[in-house]
């Protein structure tokens, strides 16, 4: 699988998955051959535990994303007004 970038949402994800699945999402992706996101999916459905991606879990990751994102705009409007003065 070729290598890219993984976005903000993939790099959180793969947290949770190591810490709830106890793999590396990576490993997993190259295991089954697949993406990031069908990974975890096909993954739960290989060893039929959903329920272990749960709605909280969910809910963690958005708001991780969330400030991720945050933090994300804050840096560059500090670089853009750095670069106007």
């Amino acid at each position: 699988m070729p290598k890219k970038q993984i976005d903000i949402t993939d790099k959180i994800i793969g947290i949770y998955v190591e810490k709830y699945f106890g793999e590396k999402l990576c490993d997993i992706q190259g295991r089954y051959h697949v993406k990031c996101h069908s990974a975890i999916y096909f993954y739960c459905s290989v060893v039929e535990d959903r329920l272990r991606f749960n709605k909280e879990l969910r809910e963690k990751i958005e708001i991780k994303k969330n400030e991720y994102k945050s933090k994300i705009r804050i840096n560059r409007e500090r670089r853009e007004n750095s670069f106007r003065s």
